[in-house]
């Protein structure tokens, strides 16, 4: 971001945008660090750190889900919390009938203080409505960081069209509460205000901090409906020199 501000002294003008991957996966962080998801992710940590730590809680959980395992790779560190945060959810009846079977009762390590605190985290309601909770408000975010991560690569107004349906997906997934919903909003139109704009058009800026004109050409590419060129050129004097400036994708 330090080239970038940079740039800003020297272009007031310039359009600039950070990298979609990392973007986004900043926003998935901060709305991770919110305290009613933050605690989930510490009890999803806390749980798979038991069972991967000892051979035997290890296979015993193999065993019950099938030889499948619970944590996922991600593209990103986030990514991979999301993926394992599904994987549990998956397996929700195989890990409650683990800790609830007499192998369980038989192992050492249910008699130690995370044994019993992992047993009580499965078999209780409270973790599960949790992951259900983050599953439905990461989901609409994730979607997004899978298709900037693809092979294929999306123009920005198109990813950030999807963008503006992730929000309104997380609205509808917390029932419309504005109290639930607009820390998250926030976090997400931050990171959208850092990682994309033209600072100092004079013209204003919206809610996600990008100018009018900004806003007018994604619009315009996202309006589409697909990836079809969408090309512009914008001619404006910055320090007496006449600069053409392409705005989209030129395939």
């Amino acid at each position: 971001m330090g080239a970038a501000k940079l740039l800003k002294e020297k272009r007031p003008k310039i359009f600039r945008t950070s990298c979609a991957t990392h973007t986004i996966n900043l926003m998935l962080e901060g709305i991770g660090g919110l305290p009613r998801f933050k605690k989930v992710l510490d009890q999803e940590k806390q749980l798979t750190i038991f069972i991967y730590a000892h051979h035997k809680t290890l296979a015993m959980m193999r065993k019950f889900t099938n030889k499948r395992d619970i944590i996922r790779p991600g593209v990103t560190r986030f990514a991979s919390a999301y993926l394992t945060l599904q994987s549990l959810s998956e397996k929700k009846e195989q890990l409650r009938h683990m800790f609830s079977s007499n192998k369980w009762e038989e192992c050492k390590f249910s008699n130690a203080v995370k044994g019993r605190s992992s047993h009580t985290l499965v078999t209780g309601s409270t973790f599960w409505a949790g992951v259900v909770l983050c599953l439905k408000v990461f989901s609409p975010l994730v979607k997004v960081l899978r298709m900037v991560d693809a092979d294929w690569k999306p123009s920005m107004g198109f990813v950030y069209g999807e963008i503006q349906k992730a929000k309104k997906e997380i609205i509808d997934a917390l029932g419309g509460n504005k109290k639930a919903y607009e820390p998250i909003i926030n976090i997400i139109s931050k990171k959208m205000k850092d990682g994309v704009g033209i600072v100092g058009d004079g013209q204003g800026t919206d809610e996600l901090g990008q100018s009018s004109r900004t806003r007018e050409l994604l619009d315009e590419d996202f309006a589409s409906g697909s990836e079809e060129e969408v090309f512009e050129e914008v001619d404006y004097e910055l320090d007496g020199v006449h600069i053409m400036k392409e705005c989209g994708d030129k395939e």
